[in-house]
């Protein structure tokens, strides 16, 4: 269960893929909407449905292991994405694309209890990437290293590349609008899913 995270005030989940520019982008948005800032007061059979977290914030972000650049946004997030979370419902004010080691730094002592994968890219890098391995603190002889949970989620530009199309086209909205729907159901049930992260290596 989730509790052996009790005695910490603030409970921090990165969601990670290659270029964070779509899917773990997505996961933070939604995540922050769903759960952030949620201290579920209430005894956990009584409707947290953090169990262990009871009191606890929790804080979600995103990054990437292999930035690069989108030269045709300034946040570096998919035009089709900023645009199928706004149908959606969502606020995507803040939201922007950066590299694991710019989120490290920028959380300084804040230690990251969960790093959820969402693509086959950024779970390898964190087996070989020694950069990644780095900025979580996998390369020394730190105590308190994440749990990993792996949830692949299929990127919209493939689906977009297969059907000839950029993903800024109006056509390409049901494929950015079903990367929503999906983390949306994933995001739903992450208290179950978190309970079978494992401890990296």
């Amino acid at each position: 269960m989730l509790n052996e995270n009790a005695l910490d005030d603030e409970i921090v989940i990165v969601f990670m893929c290659k270029s964070n520019s779509a899917r773990s982008v997505v996961a933070e948005c939604i995540a922050r909407k769903k759960w952030q800032g949620q201290g579920c007061q209430e005894p956990a059979l009584d409707g947290c449905p953090f169990p262990g977290w009871e009191g606890t914030k929790k804080s979600f972000y995103s990054a990437g292991t292999q930035i690069k650049k989108d030269s045709s946004s300034s946040t570096g997030i998919k035009i089709g994405v900023t645009k199928a979370l706004e149908r959606a419902g969502y606020d995507i004010l803040g939201l922007r694309s950066k590299g694991i080691t710019s989120l490290t730094e920028e959380l300084g002592d804040r230690r990251i209890h969960y790093v959820v994968t969402m693509c086959c890219e950024a779970e390898g890098d964190l087996k070989c990437n020694v950069t990644v391995r780095r900025a979580l603190g996998l390369e020394s002889a730190n105590p308190l290293v994440p749990k990993h949970l792996s949830f692949p989620v299929c990127a919209p530009t493939d689906a977009c590349r297969r059907e000839g199309l950029t993903g800024e086209e109006e056509a390409a909205n049901p494929f950015y609008d079903r990367l929503i729907h999906d983390v949306e159901c994933f995001v739903e049930q992450l208290p179950t899913f978190l309970n079978s992260a494992e401890p990296m290596k």
